[in-house]
């Protein structure tokens, strides 16, 4: 159905009725998030024969709208401005990716915390948007280009607004749209710098965003850390101590130590431990590192591995490790070299996450989930109660693998975590999407209730989702099927483990009833309406989840 056409008057007479998760988690804003990803459908649709042209474009502009945030200070969900729609079709892509958002918070963008997607705004502004929206844009984000608020193909063909820097030596220059465009999405074109009469390709850039982070200026009071992409953050989605701990080594410390040696005779040495003195830092050493071994020297960060690697060897003969030892520090730099590659690979922009390349995955993501076939507000209302039981699911498995409530663990391993999200219900996956498109309020949430923030990721490759159209199916299967085992697993331990069963006055289960025997097998209760646990008979709810194990079978025999 074309969600544009949704009215929210339309359920004004039984909204009463419906469930709501964490205030933000409401019927109506999982189908404004079913509305957004109709307009960017359309937007394909709109850019089809300049799609590489359009995604660099709008990487640029989520960039500027990032600077003109600064200025906000409306840092409500109710806000009246909104961003232009390519802007918000990159945003939606870093959103979508928690870990990777926070990171990036962290690193150069905290005030974008506190800014969710406007989703009733949009909704209502996609053809015609407001006054505010547009001079915000003029005035803050593109003050001095002329970089309209709504692109059109025209734009593709022209000059990029403003300047473009040189990776290798830092002047600026003008270049066209298309030429742009290819460059950024193709790491075999090279571009020729006007100045330094030097070509360089994404690959290129990439190596000169791991010397900026690693150069990056740091406050008095701050530890003296680099912030490399991708290893700032622990298992629970938190701050690593490493990073914000004056008492710890960083990981650059850590590489240093584990890698470094100086061979005799080595004055051209590209060893990380080139210099002796212990004024250089670990960031200048890894400076150092990158732009004698790495700098025009690779052709993708695939090949800084077996170059870290090749350091340990010489370490290892130096030290006489033991071939125990020398493997698990191996596996410390695969690691290292992992985060670096994902993080940075064919990455020229300042985010820990190509957002090109993720955005281009989840408009597959979100063709899939328009194809679906949404009954409103039913479909919603579901959605939202398979989620809280698979917010509880998650929470219970996470208890039941012994990994406790330690949000201050980096160590933490739950092998079953990952396997859990990794197939959910169409209308799951819809909800789930709408509470992370809040970010501030997303991470607070799951960090209260599970103890970690949940992270989202796409365990289909990029190639395959296409052939999956029938996951909604088996993945309805699997889901019920697991949750009706876990709860008749072990359950006297439940009250144990959870002392508190349900979200509280986070949750609202609403009184309006809908036909569906996945919800009706909730282990856990629902709240009162003073969010105090309703407790039910345990033999009671054995045999109504022997019985909807028995349906669920008999629909899903045919698949």
């Amino acid at each position: 159905m074309p969600f544009n056409q949704f009215d929210p008057i339309s359920f004004n007479h039984i909204k009463h009725t419906f469930p709501l998760l964490d205030s933000d988690v409401s019927v109506e804003n999982t189908i404004y998030y079913l509305s957004l990803l109709e307009q960017f459908q359309q937007l394909h649709h709109t850019f089809a024969t300049h799609l590489d042209t359009f995604h660099a474009r709008a990487e640029l502009r989520y960039q500027a709208w990032i600077q003109g945030c600064q200025k906000r200070i409306d840092n409500t969900s109710s806000s009246i401005i909104i961003p232009p729609i390519d802007v918000a079709y990159m945003s939606h892509a870093h959103l979508v990716s928690p870990f990777r958002f926070y990171e990036d918070c962290q690193r150069m963008m905290p005030h974008m915390l506190n800014f969710p997607m406007p989703l009733k705004q949009i909704h209502f502004q996609r053809n015609a948007p407001n006054r505010e929206s547009v001079q915000f844009w003029t005035s803050e984000c593109a003050k001095g280009r002329d970089e309209p608020f709504i692109l059109t193909i025209d734009d593709m063909n022209q000059q990029l607004p403003g300047y473009q820097e040189c990776p290798l030596c830092k002047k600026c220059f003008k270049i066209s749209s298309h030429d742009y465009g290819r460059w950024r999405t193709d790491p075999t074109v090279y571009l020729k710098c006007w100045y330094c009469d030097q070509e360089y390709n994404i690959h290129d850039a990439a190596v000169e965003q791991i010397v900026n982070d690693l150069s990056r200026e740091k406050q008095p009071t701050e530890k003296e850390s680099a912030w490399i992409r991708g290893t700032m953050l622990n298992n629970l989605g938190m701050i690593k101590k490493s990073v914000t701990d004056p008492g710890t080594e960083s990981v650059i410390q850590r590489l240093r130590r584990t890698i470094g040696h100086s061979p005799p005779s080595s004055s051209s040495s590209s060893s990380i431990n080139q210099t002796s003195s212990s004024s250089v830092s670990s960031s200048r050493a890894m400076i150092e590192f990158i732009e004698k071994s790495v700098r025009r020297k690779t052709t993708s960060m695939y090949d800084i591995e077996p170059i870290l690697l090749r350091q340990l060897h010489f370490r290892a003969l130096e030290q006489e490790y033991t071939s125990e030892e020398e493997k698990q520090k191996q596996n410390k730099i695969k690691d290292l070299a992992y985060a670096m590659n994902a993080c940075y690979g064919n990455n020229p922009s300042p985010f820990s996450l190509d957002l090109i390349q993720a955005a281009k995955r989840q408009h597959k993501e979100g063709i899939r989930l328009l194809k679906e076939h949404w009954l409103l507000p039913d479909s919603m209302v579901l959605g939202i109660r398979r989620y809280k039981n698979f917010l509880l699911l998650i929470n219970y498995h996470h208890h039941d693998q012994g990994g406790g409530m330690n949000v201050d663990s980096s160590e933490e391993e739950d092998d079953g975590y990952y396997l859990i999200g990794s197939r959910t219900t169409a209308d799951v996956d819809v909800t789930w999407r709408t509470h992370m498109l809040f970010p501030n309020q997303y991470r607070q949430f799951t960090l209260r209730y599970l103890g970690r923030v949940m992270n989202h990721e796409d365990p289909i490759p990029h190639y395959q989702l296409e052939e999956n159209d029938n996951i909604q199916r088996s993945s309805v299967r699997r889901y019920s099927t697991l949750l009706s085992r876990r709860r008749t697993r072990n359950h006297h331990s439940v009250s144990r483990v959870h002392p508190r069963p349900s979200f509280g006055l986070d949750y609202t289960h609403g009184s309006i009833v809908v036909d569906d025997p996945i919800d009706s097998i909730s282990y856990y209760g629902d709240s009162d309406s003073n969010g105090s646990p309703m407790t039910k008979d345990i033999p009671e709810l054995e045999r109504k989840s022997a019985e909807i194990k028995r349906s669920t079978i008999s629909k899903f025999k045919d698949i």
